[in-house]
């Protein structure tokens, strides 16, 4: 009996698993995404100074993983809120400022998110976290480009 739970746990946890990266659109084969990604990344760590700090589309992870640059927040922060609650109204005051509604924070969601573009919009985030770039997949914005690949610019704020 204890197999046969056991096996059943196991099968259940995988199917949820594959269900939700299904349903975020995260399962992929497709690695021209991660290596345009961990490019931006490692220039990021190659031509920026280590106390920079980047505003990033809150979609996208792992940004500090190869970068070792820190980021105005991604939506992914939140599930520190699960531990130290404390941090729940500072990241949700990030996420908003962000791009990102309040049915989405509710809903653990981003369903309809758009990354910021309006220069206002950037300026704004910019100055009241002095953030010294932008990373986004928008490659025309009016701003000064550092950086670019296929898929993502960096540009700089300061």
């Amino acid at each position: 009996v204890l197999t046969i739970a056991g096996i059943f746990l196991i099968a259940s946890s995988i199917f949820r698993l594959y269900k939700n990266y299904q349903y975020w659109g995260r399962l992929t084969f497709n690695k021209q995404f991660q290596k345009e990604w961990i490019d931006l990344q490692k220039w990021a760590k190659k031509k920026t100074a280590k106390d920079s700090l980047f505003i990033v589309p809150v979609d996208k992870y792992g940004f500090r993983l190869y970068s070792q640059r820190s980021i105005v927040g991604d939506f992914k922060d939140g599930a520190s809120c699960l531990y130290h609650p404390s941090l729940y109204l500072n990241w949700r005051q990030r996420m908003r400022d962000l791009g990102v509604e309040e049915e989405m924070v509710e809903g653990a969601f981003l369903f309809g998110y758009q990354e910021i573009k309006e220069k206002e919009k950037i300026n704004k985030v910019a100055e009241r976290y002095q953030a010294d770039y932008l990373v986004s997949s928008f490659n025309d914005l009016n701003l000064s480009k550092v950086y670019n690949n296929n898929k993502y610019s960096v540009y700089q704020l300061k």
